[in-house]
């Protein structure tokens, strides 16, 4: 029998500790699992505010028996249009524990764009931003959808938090919509019980950046997401002790695959920042110990670069990994003399969970420059000009 192909080698030494076997329970289910096994942790630290795992099951259980109660069924769509905020994190588990599937889109798309996302996907509820009402209200009353929800950016904050200036204004007034915290603050009723076939079961129906055309819509299961979060957690040695900071928006599958889903897994928390701004992200850093997350590399550009980025400490951050654009070799040297840590590179595409045949530096196997190394989910092969693969060394 001839050797396996170098290509198809793999050392698990590579990674910082064996990957986790793919959970086979429900997103929403491993929520209720780590808010039993650890109820007054913090998952979320939104402008300063704290929410425990317990309080993030608890309201979104009452965000699913309220939907469950409009008469929304499993595999009903539910679409939501806000930035990174703890309402949204909420708003993500409220859809799943009520069977739905999420339909999360970006906050700066406009009339045509949003009809096109609500019809394509048959979503009958959207949650949005107060202040985005009078952009989502006459696409919603011209689809007829059940429902349309509002929550003010600052329903979760402190007096402490710098509120980015498109967010900061007084509550928008808004008629014909519900309230999130009105809906979140009292009981519904039951939460909807149901099977979930993690294989087959959307979890979310995420659309691409549409650059060849109209946005698609790309089907991800729940097995979908557990698999590259597990593979996040193992492969980048995520711990529960971690705090993330949370910069890609939640309607992108960065938010989802590469914080949101793994930190609750293992029961880390995660820092949403609505609005990039880099000395309030270094801020941030500083102030709560951040320790892990994944940024575009335009961010850590933006940070090393900001005036007073020498006046801050950032000795908690552990892993920080950079993807979504090339990482250049000259950023990761730069970031790893003036902070410390290394940054890995990586690559993922929305229709594959970020991850699929996308790629990322393994903690035991990196190297500047070279792009990404490492499988997560699928198989990757390097080619010369005629299309053979290359051996391992060749430049």
């Amino acid at each position: 029998m001839s050797p396996q192909p170098s290509h198809l080698l793999f050392d698990p030494a590579w990674a910082a500790k064996p990957v986790p076997v793919t959970p086979e329970e429900p997103l929403h289910e491993i929520l209720r699992e780590t808010a039993q096994r650890c109820p007054e942790k913090t998952a979320l630290i939104y402008l300063h505010h704290r929410l425990s795992y317990w309080e993030l099951d608890l309201l979104s259980d009452r965000f699913a028996a309220y939907l469950a109660r409009l008469g929304l069924e499993k595999g009903d769509k539910v679409a939501t249009m806000l930035p990174n905020c703890t309402q949204h994190a909420i708003a993500i588990y409220g859809i799943l524990k009520a069977g739905c599937v999420m339909v999360p889109f970006n906050v700066m798309l406009k009339g045509d764009e949003i009809r096109y996302i609500l019809e394509e996907s048959e979503a009958q509820v959207l949650i949005g931003l107060d202040v985005l009402f009078p952009v989502m209200q006459p696409v919603a009353a011209e689809l007829r959808l059940r429902r349309v929800v509002t929550t003010h950016a600052k329903d979760f904050s402190e007096p402490t938090a710098s509120v980015p200036p498109l967010l900061a204004g007084d509550r928008a007034p808004v008629e014909g919509a519900d309230d999130l915290m009105e809906i979140i603050g009292r009981e519904h009723g039951a939460v909807p019980v149901f099977e979930t076939d993690v294989s087959e079961d959307l979890a979310c129906i995420l659309y691409t950046s549409g650059t060849t055309g109209f946005p698609k819509g790309a089907m991800l299961t729940h097995r979908n997401y557990n698999h590259v979060a597990a593979m996040v957690v193992g492969g980048l040695d995520m711990e529960a002790s971690d705090v993330l900071f949370m910069l890609f928006p939640l309607f992108h599958v960065g938010g989802q695959v590469l914080i949101l889903f793994p930190a609750v897994m293992i029961g880390a928390s995660c820092v949403p920042i609505p609005m990039f701004d880099a000395g309030e992200m270094l801020d941030l850093i500083q102030r709560f110990g951040i320790s892990f997350g994944f940024a575009p590399p335009t961010a850590y550009i933006g940070l090393l670069n900001h005036p007073e980025f020498e006046s801050f400490d950032l000795s908690s951050l552990r892993v920080t990994a950079a993807s979504g654009a090339p990482v250049p070799a000259t950023l990761q040297k730069e970031w790893q003399e003036k902070v410390g840590t290394y940054l890995y590179a990586g690559y993922g595409c929305t229709e594959t969970c970020g991850a699929g045949p996308g790629t990322i530096e393994m903690t035991n196997k990196k190297l500047p420059g070279s792009g990404t190394i490492g499988a997560i989910t699928g198989e990757v092969k390097i080619v010369d000009e005629s299309g053979q693969v290359v051996p391992r060394g060749r430049v």
